[in-house]
């Protein structure tokens, strides 16, 4: 593949045909995706991938990034070659357009990958054998892959797509319980600052375990564990799915919801705060379905026009928002 391939890619500014025609490249030529985990890590460290400047000037640095990298690999002894190759364990990449994935290794143990999404975005990780995971916003998602085990931490939320192995386990180990893949969609939020942990099994098998792996419950399908961190009970929920999901099909969907709860997903998504003013309106509960537009103020304009809740946007000094919510 030329280099044009590799940027449009690594930039973002595939098209969704042209990204699922690379990525089914990458499955069938091994020599490929070799290839490309090893620009992919050079990618990553360099800082131009960040840098402001036009579109010209862009694809002009990275030829010149191009070039150095093919003379680093023609130069490159093969023990140094099998050295990139061996952090073939996962494939990260954002998606869908405008999505970001931030990958964080400073703070790190070597063994350990680590994902974030930021607020307003979320993040797609598609490891090897062709399972995925969805991180959305203000959520980070830790991997270790060894042989006939993956474990990971989260923190926040993510759906998942994981394919059944017989030969592996898949764990999402959240502190006070861990959750077990037994060939599974499924769901869970455990953000630190809610008091519930939700695990939602949208379709396979799940079975959730104290931390030191003793089984407590089994979810049938359509099911959700939730667990109160605060005390360690759980209880089990039959939570309509498409408001489980949502947030994956870039969606807010409240369906009968506590005003309380809705601002708080907002929130989440925009990174503002939002103070409701009375406790009639607080305790009320609203019905809307909303894809989720770029801006907090358009998300209002559109909740106000479902709900009749006015709303007053303030920008403070310190760059935090603050929306108001009034009869």
């Amino acid at each position: 593949m030329g280099h044009e391939v590799y940027h449009s890619i690594l930039s973002g500014e595939a098209s969704e045909k042209e990204k699922e025609a690379f990525y089914e490249t990458l499955n069938q030529d091994i020599d490929t995706k070799d290839e490309f985990i090893r620009l992919k890590e050079l990618w990553d460290l360099n800082k131009m991938n960040r840098t402001r400047v036009s579109p010209e000037r862009k694809k002009q640095m990275f030829r010149e990034f191009w070039s150095k990298t093919q003379l680093q690999k023609q130069k490159a002894t093969r023990k140094l070659y099998s050295q990139w190759a061996k952090y073939a364990a996962i494939i990260a990449v954002a998606l869908i357009s405008g999505f970001y994935l931030n990958k964080l290794t400073d703070h790190s143990p070597a063994s350990w990958k680590q994902f974030h999404a930021e607020n307003g975005n979320i993040s797609s990780i598609l490891l090897e054998d062709g399972s995925k995971i969805w991180l959305n916003a203000n959520s980070t998602l830790s991997l270790d892959e060894r042989k006939g085990q993956v474990t990971t931490k989260l923190t926040g939320e993510a759906y998942f797509e994981i394919k059944h192995n017989e030969k592996r386990t898949f764990i999402v180990d959240l502190g006070h319980i861990k959750v077990r893949d037994l060939g599974t969609s499924f769901n869970i939020s455990a953000y630190p600052d809610e008091q519930y942990f939700r695990t939602t099994l949208i379709e396979g098998g799940l079975a959730i375990t104290n931390p030191e792996g003793a089984k407590i419950k089994e979810l049938d399908i359509n099911q959700t564990f939730r667990y109160d961190q605060t005390n360690g009970t759980y209880k089990l929920e039959a939570l309509n799915t498409t408001v489980v999901t949502g947030w994956k099909e870039n969606k807010f969907v409240f369906i009968d919801q506590p005003l309380s709860e809705i601002c708080h997903e907002i929130e989440k998504w925009y990174g503002v705060s939002i103070m409701i003013e009375g406790e009639v309106l607080k305790q009320g509960t609203y019905t809307s379905v909303i894809r989720r537009p770029s801006t907090v103020e358009q998300m209002m304009e559109m909740f106000k026009l479902t709900t009749g809740i006015n709303y007053k946007v303030e920008n403070q000094k310190n760059e935090e928002t603050i929306i108001y919510l009034s009869k």
